[in-house]
C-alpha cells in the first residue's frame, strides 16, 4: 500500500466498496415479495362477497335468463350485429317498434325479462369470481350481463310503446337493481359496468318520456318512483380504488415472487422481473405504487377530479426507483370518478324531468322554473349538481333536439321548444344543457348532463345538416 502501489489498490477496491455499500443501501429499503405475498393474496381474497345460497342468489337467475334468451334475426341483412338490431336503437324513434320483426323478437324473449326481473328482486347476488387470480380474473358476466341489459331495456320501450307502463316500470327497477348487484364486487370493472347499465336505464326513461310520454300522472310517478337516485360517486369510487389496489399488489406480488408463475401467464407475461435484476427496485416500485393510489383514492373522496398529467405527476413525486411497473400497473384512473359523477348527475337531471312532466300533468302547463315544484314535487328543494354545487336548470330550447340515425345515415331534429332540465359540468360553464357524448356534435366542449322533456306541442321531425 505504500508508494505508487497506494493508487492501483484505490483503484481495485473503491468501486468494489462502493458497490457493496449501494447494495447494503438497496437492502435496507428492499421487500420480501414472498412475505408480501401471503398478505396481498389475504387482502384480494377477502374483497369477495359472502357465498350466497342458489336459491337467494340473483346471478343464478341472470345465467338462466343469458341461456334463454332467444337471438335476433335480422329480415334484412345476415350480420353477427346487424345495424337494425333492437337492442341497438334505444334511444331511436318508436316506429321501429311497430316492426313485426322487433315485435316478435320481444315477445320471444319474455321468458328471458320475466328471469331478469326475477334475478333483479333478489337482494344478495355472488357472481362466484375468482379473487385468487388478481387483476388477471376472468369475468365473463359482465358481458353477458350488459347484454341482457340492453334486452330488458328494449322489453321496457315496447312494453312502454303498447301502453303497458307498468311492465315497463318494473323492467326499468330491474335495470337499477342489475346494476347495484354488480358493486357487490369490488372490482373496478365491475364498477364501471354498473355505471353503464345504468345509463341504459337513464336512456330508456328518456326516450320513453320522448317518444311515448305517459299521459297518466300516476305512471309518471312510477317511473320517477324507480329512479336510482342514491349513486354516491365518490364513495364508490374510493371503494373501488381499494380494490384496485389490493388486486394491483397481489399482482406485483405475485410476479416478482414466482415470475414463472401462474399469475405471469395470467396476464400473458414472462419472467420480465427475475429475482437478481427485478428485486433491487421491487420495493420502490411497490411503495411508489401504494401511495400514488392513496392519493388518488383521497384526491376523490374530496371531490376532486385527477387526469393523465396529474397522474403522471403524482408517480414522479413518489417513484424511489424507475417507475416503469408504476406505470404498468396503475390502471387509467383519470376518467373514472368522472364516470360516476356524470351518472349521479345524470340520476338528478331524470327525476328533475320527470318531475316536470308531473307538474304538467297536474297543473296543465309547463313550469317556468324549477323553483315551482318545490315543494310539492321536489320536498327537499331543486337539486345540486354532484361537480359544482349549484342548482339543476331549466330552459326551453328554441332548436329542439338533434338526434342521429345512424341506421339511415341522417341527421335529425324534432320538438322545437323542448325543456332541457340540466346540470352544469365538469368545466363549470353553463352550456345551455348540451354535451359532446349525448348527441351528434362532438368536439365542442360542452359538458353539461341533460334529460328532455318534450313541449306540449310536438314538432314534426325534419331532416337536418350540421351548418
Amino acid at each position: 500500500m505504500r508508494g505508487g502501489h497506494r493508487f492501483v489498490w484505490y483503484a481495485l477496491l473503491g468501486p468494489g466498496l462502493a458497490l457493496f455499500v449501494g447494495l447494503l443501501l438497496l437492502r435496507s429499503t428492499a421487500e420480501d415479495p414472498v412475505r408480501n405475498l401471503a398478505i396481498s393474496q389475504a387482502a384480494c381474497l377477502a374483497l369477495a362477497p359472502p357465498d350466497v345460497p342458489s336459491e337467494q342468489n340473483a346471478a343464478t337467475d341472470y345465467k338462466a335468463a343469458q341461456a334463454a334468451k332467444v337471438a335476433w334475426v335480422s329480415p334484412t341483412t345476415s350480420s353477427k350485429y346487424p345495424s337494425d338490431h333492437p337492442e341497438m336503437m334505444l334511444s331511436r324513434d318508436s316506429r321501429y317498434l311497430d316492426e313485426p320483426a322487433v315485435q316478435q323478437y320481444f315477445k320471444a324473449n319474455d321468458n328471458a325479462a320475466k328471469l331478469l326481473r326475477a334475478g333483479a328482486a333478489k337482494e344478495r347476488c355472488n357472481w362466484g369470481l375468482n379473487y385468487a387470480g388478481g387483476n388477471g380474473m376472468r369475468m365473463p358476466h359482465l358481458v353477458q350481463l350488459r347484454d341482457s341489459a340492453r334486452l330488458l331495456a328494449g322489453h321496457a320501450r315496447a312494453s312502454a310503446h303498447s301502453g303497458d307502463h307498468q311492465t315497463a316500470v318494473e323492467d326499468i327497477q330491474a335495470l337499477y337493481a342489475m346494476a347495484r348487484h354488480l358493486e357487490a364486487d369490488p372490482v373496478l370493472i365491475c364498477g364501471l359496468v354498473s355505471v353503464a347499465i345504468s345509463a341504459i336505464a337513464d336512456e330508456v326513461v328518456e326516450a320513453i318520456v320522448n317518444y311515448d310520454t305517459p299521459v297518466k300522472l300516476e305512471d309518471v310517478q312510477a317511473y320517477r318512483s324507480v329512479v336510482w337516485l342514491d349513486r354516491r360517486p365518490r364513495d364508490h369510487c374510493v371503494r373501488y380504488m381499494a380494490g384496485e389496489k389490493a388486486s394491483g399488489l397481489y399482482t406485483m406480488d405475485s410476479l416478482f415472487a414466482n415470475p414463472s408463475g401462474p399469475m405471469a401467464g395470467t396476464l400473458g407475461v414472462g419472467p420480465t422481473f427475475p429475482a437478481s435484476g427485478g428485486l433491487p427496485f421491487y420495493g420502490g416500485e411497490r411503495r411508489c405504487y401504494v401511495a400514488v393510489m392513496d392519493e388518488m383514492a383521497a384526491r376523490f373522496q374530496r371531490g376532486e377530479s385527477i387526469d393523465d398529467t396529474a397522474i403522471m405527476a403524482l408517480i414522479d413525486s413518489r417513484q424511489e426507483g424507475t417507475g416503469i411497473f408504476v406505470r404498468l400497473v396503475v390502471p387509467v384512473l383519470d376518467r373514472v370518478n368522472i364516470a360516476f359523477c356524470r351518472g349521479a348527475e345524470k340520476a338528478r337531471v331524470v327525476d328533475a324531468g320527470l318531475a316536470v312532466l308531473a307538474y304538467r300533468l297536474k297543473h296543465g302547463r309547463d313550469p317556468k322554473t324549477l323553483e315551482e315544484l318545490v315543494p310539492e314535487f321536489m320536498p327537499s328543494g331543486v337539486p345540486h349538481g354532484v361537480f359544482h354545487d349549484q342548482p339543476l336548470r331549466l330552459r326551453v330550447d328554441p332548436e329542439g333536439v338533434v338526434e342521429s340515425d345512424r341506421p339511415a345515415h341522417k341527421t335529425f331534429r324534432r320538438d322545437r321548444g323542448v325543456l332541457r332540465i340540466y346540470t352544469v359540468g365538469e368545466n363549470g360553464v353553463d352550456d345551455g344543457g348540451l354535451n359532446d357524448w349525448q348527441g351528434i356534435l362532438p368536439g365542442t366542449g360542452k359538458d353539461d348532463q341533460f334529460f328532455c322533456v318534450p313541449p306540449i306541442v310536438r314538432t314534426p321531425r325534419e331532416e337536418w345538416k350540421k351548418k
